[in-house]
This record gives C-alpha cells, sequence and structure tokens, in this order.
C-alpha cells in the first residue's frame, strides 16, 4: 500500500475555505491530515499495534453494568453500549477524536435521540462558527478522492448537537424548509426526513480539530514502513541470497541445461537435482574451471536497521499514551522475563494513561442517552500498594 504524501508535517494548518457557498474548515493545507494519519497507522507495524491494544485499554475488558449489553446504540451495525465505545475507542486511538451522527425520534411529546453512527474521522469538515462561537454544520463525505463540494448527492450534512427542545426543532425546521421548500410544515414527517445531529469530542481545546496522536512521530511511523520496504524488496529483486553460476567450456546445449537444473534447484519442483554433461578437464583444468557457483555478497545494511528500528519503535509507542513496550512487543526479554505482578502494574498503568479518553465516552453516553456507563478497566483489581508486597 502506497503511503499519502508527507507534507509539511510539523505544523497543521486549518484553512476555513469557501466552497459553494459553505465555509468550511480543511484539515491541513491539503484537507487530507486525516486521511494521511490513517494510511501512515496502517502502514507502520507498531503504530497499527499499538493503535488497538489503545483502543482496547480504552474501554477495558467490559461494562460494569451487564444490562447496557442488551442496548442497542447503532441500528444499522446492531451495536450496543459495548460494541459502540469500542468504535469510539478506534477513532480516539488513531484521530484523537470522534463523530457521532445521531438521529431523532418523536416519543411522549419529545424530540429524543433515537440511533447513534461513529462516523469516519476522515470523511468529517465542520462549517465556520456562527456569531455565537458555536460550530456550525458537519459536511460528511469522502474528502480523499473529491476535492470540493460541488457535488451535493455526495455530501451529507448533520447540524450541531444541542438538548434544548427549541433549538432541535428550529434545526427540524431549517432541515425541513431545505428538502421540501414548498410544502407545509409537518412536524412527525419532518423528524423522520430530519438529517440529524452530530456529536463532537475534541480534546485540544481551542483546535478546531485534534492533532492525532501520531502526529510528532509521522516521520517514525513512515520510517518503519520503509524499512519494511526495503527488506521486503531486498529479498525479493535485491541480491540477497542471489548466486551466479559461471561455465566454461560447454556447448550451447549443456549451458541451457544448466541453467534448466539450477532453475528447479531454486524453486518449488527440484525434481532434477543432478546433471550429467560430456566435459574434458585435460590441459590442467579442473571442475572449477567448466562450472562454478558464486554467492554475491548482499547489499544490506542490517547493522544500521537495527540501531535506528528500535529507537523509532520506541518513539512510536510513546505517541500512544507512553504505552509500555512489553504490552507491545511480547519478546522473551520484555514479556516472559517480565513477572506477572510487574505486568499487571504495566497494564494498571496504562490504563490509567488512558483516563482521559476513557471519560469522554462516558461523557457522549451521559449527555445523549442520559446513560451512566462504566467499564470494568484493566487493572482495576490491583491496589495502588500491592507492588510493594512483591519480594
Amino acid at each position: 500500500m502506497g503511503l499519502i504524501r508527507l507534507p509539511e508535517i510539523f505544523r497543521k494548518k486549518v484553512v476555513a475555505t469557501t466552497e459553494n457557498r459553505k465555509k468550511v474548515y480543511f484539515q491541513d493545507v491539503d484537507n487530507l491530515y486525516p486521511n494521511r494519519i490513517k494510511a501512515l497507522i496502517e502502514s507502520s507495524p507498531t503504530a497499527f499495534r499499538s493503535s488497538k491494544l489503545m483502543a482496547k485499554f480504552i474501554i477495558g475488558k467490559g461494562l460494569i453494568n451487564e444490562a447496557l449489553y442488551d442496548v442497542k446504540i447503532d441500528n444499522a451495525l446492531n451495536l450496543n453500549v459495548y460494541q459502540f465505545s469500542m468504535a469510539l475507542a478506534k477513532s480516539l486511538a488513531n484521530q484523537n477524536g470522534y463523530f457521532v451522527h445521531i438521529s431523532y425520534k418523536y416519543y411522549n411529546g419529545e424530540i429524543i435521540p433515537a440511533y447513534s453512527r461513529v462516523l469516519p474521522f476522515e470523511d468529517c469538515r465542520i462549517s465556520k462558527t456562527d456569531d455565537d462561537g458555536y460550530y456550525g454544520c458537519l459536511y460528511v463525505k469522502d474528502y480523499d478522492t473529491k476535492s470540493s463540494f460541488n457535488k451535493q448527492s455526495d455530501e451529507k450534512k448533520y447540524y450541531s448537537f444541542t438538548t434544548k427542545q427549541d433549538e432541535i426543532l428550529e434545526q427540524i425546521q431549517h432541515c425541513w424548509k431545505e428538502k421540501n421548500k414548498e410544502k407545509d410544515f409537518d412536524l412527525v414527517n419532518a423528524i423522520k426526513s430530519f438529517s440529524g445531529q452530530y456529536y463532537y469530542f475534541n480534546p485540544n481545546i481551542g483546535d478546531v480539530y485534534p492533532l492525532s496522536n501520531i502526529h510528532a512521530v509521522m516521520n517514525d511511523c513512515d520510517t518503519e514502513y520503509r524499512i519494511s520496504n526495503y527488506t521486503n524488496g531486498a529479498f525479493r529483486k535485491g541480491l540477497i541470497s542471489k548466486n551466479v553460476v559461471m561455465t566454461s567450456g560447454l556447448s550451447d546445449e549443456q549451458e541451457n541445461e544448466v541453467e534448466e537444473v539450477f532453475k528447479n534447484f531454486l524453486g518449488d519442483d527440484n525434481a532434477n537435482d543432478l546433471v550429467i554433461f560430456p566435459t574434458d578437464l585435460g590441459d590442467g583444468k579442473t571442475f572449477d574451471d567448466v562450472l562454478k557457483v558464486v554467492q554475491i555478497k548482499p547489499i544490506y545494511d542490517e547493522k544500521f536497521i537495527n540501531e535506528v528500528l528500535p529507537q523509532v519503535r520506541k518513539n512510536i509507542m510513546a505517541s500512544f499514551n507512553n504505552i509500555p513496550e512489553a504490552l507491545v512487543v511480547a519478546s522473551d526479554g520484555s514479556l516472559f522475563g517480565t513477572s506477572d505482578g510487574t505486568y499487571e502494574q504495566m497494564k494498571k498503568f496504562y490504563s490509567e494513561q488512558n483516563d482521559e479518553e476513557r471519560e469522554s465516552i462516558y461523557k457522549f453516553f451521559k449527555d445523549v442517552y442520559n446513560l451512566d456507563v462504566e467499564f470494568l478497566t484493566f487493572g482495576s483489581e490491583i491496589s495502588n500498594t500491592s507492588a510493594n508486597d512483591e519480594n
């Protein structure tokens, strides 16, 4: 998989751009920052593994209130509270934030949330804030293949989250007028056709969009990918394990036979493992004068890679809320040489590093559905003094 090109990665520019009469905030100058982040994580073995672990540690081992397993949040994907939380955690691990679409229904005289769906972060762009400082609408489309808003059928528009009934009603009326200019307003039908709201979590206060966890180590992720790509290319097309067969004094027929047999030696089908051909070793010639096999010295700087790669991996792991190396790399030295108590303390430590992300998920369920959600976190059964009991 080819990576998205890395432009100016040490700065992320949020640009307010007007397209098709909509003032929207681009994510970086090329509007592809989250797409670039996704590609880098998927191409870096350490980032990919660390991202999965971070999401896992955010939501822990399960829900404390088991009744919430029966509460469906995403109707289309049939996701309950815990499964939906995993989708939020994945977005947090990769993009350091999340967008959620919320649909509504009319129940007992009130307009209340129905179902929700976690939106692909790379498809979301926010419109300019209004005079009161509130974010405007959210526009959702595939920005990796389309660079503008001109095709309205390709985009979806959602309104900012609010729990106030009068503001929700105002949004529904506005949406109805956009879709049904000639029809009288009908609340029941208007709610059914309402595009919905979006709930947005961004830990970077004051910024329109968050910086990804890997923002400071984008070069490291790219380096790890390129080391892997270089190694693969060296083995497939380079000079590693390459041999040269030199012959002398053989007829064309004999040389063709030698070539065919050696190809069989190197392939899967090794039916021919010996060739017999007449030759004259007279005039003081030895066998090496007739046929000689030389192995080419590989051009592969293994020492340099072994010196660089460990630090690159450590930088990437640290970017995911300082994840302990033993949780990512299950080597003999880092995992099996670690006592059970120490390993459990590592899990407890890393679980605590993700408290802010976990609290954001709790807040989402409380704000939208008035649900008290709490996870059984890793290491929660360990007391703060248990580490002192190890001797």
